[in-house]
């Protein structure tokens, strides 16, 4: 990937097909599409407090799934996902120096965690990138690594995108990135966060700092 007259090796794999892959490693019965229960039974609404016991008791999920159900075809589900990344978890072949962007699948839900790689983001020289010219660099590999690996998944996630399932049959669902764990300013910027310093940090919202 060429940038600034420079040239990075970019690993990755497209993400609604690293999904397809992940579906077949699991049962179906590891699938679940709706937000989790109550758990107070006999049809009664549980406390709050006691909801949010996993990724699909989420309000963000919730928000999604409610949606999705509004605005997609029937019967279409959400394809929940997590991403993270970290620039001091690096990977180096000697000649290659990067850190990894990983997701997992919230509707997988077995007894471990499964993530998933779907691509290695080359470091930018330290010495370049302390430069306002390298931190553009930067940020442009970034933006530029993520639409290669979510592009379908995006489009799918307006237009509903059919997923195989183990064993047979397919659903059609919509992807959604609920959460994006990360450490780097450039990370930050893609989901809308503001740097150190504002009263309040996130840009879609009125959330003060101490309170975050």
């Amino acid at each position: 990937m060429a940038v600034d007259g420079r040239k990075y090796p970019v690993f990755f794999r497209d993400a609604f097909a690293a999904v397809q892959e992940e579906t077949f490693q699991v049962e179906l019965g590891d699938l679940c599409w709706g937000a989790a229960p109550s758990p107070a039974g006999n049809g009664v609404e549980a406390p709050q407090s006691t909801l949010l016991r996993g990724s699909r008791d989420g309000e963000m999920y919730r928000e999604q799934h409610a949606h999705v159900q509004s605005t997609m075809p029937e019967d279409t589900r959400v394809l929940a996902m997590h991403l993270y990344s970290h620039a001091t978890v690096l990977s180096s072949s000697g000649a290659v120096s990067a850190y990894p962007l990983r997701m997992r699948v919230v509707n997988v839900n077995t007894k471990y965690v499964r993530w998933m790689t779907l691509a290695y983001i080359p470091q930018v020289e330290a010495k370049f990138v302390e430069t306002r010219k390298g931190q553009e660099v930067r940020l442009e590999l970034l933006q530029r690594i993520l639409h290669t690996v979510f592009r379908r998944s995006v489009l799918a996630s307006h237009r509903g995108a059919w997923l195989n399932l183990p064993g047979g049959g397919r659903v059609l669902v919509a992807p959604s990135d609920l959460l994006y764990v990360c450490d780097q300013p450039e990370e930050r910027a893609v989901m809308c966060l503001k740097g150190t310093g504002y009263i309040f940090p996130c840009t879609p919202c009125m959330v003060e700092r101490e309170d975050s």
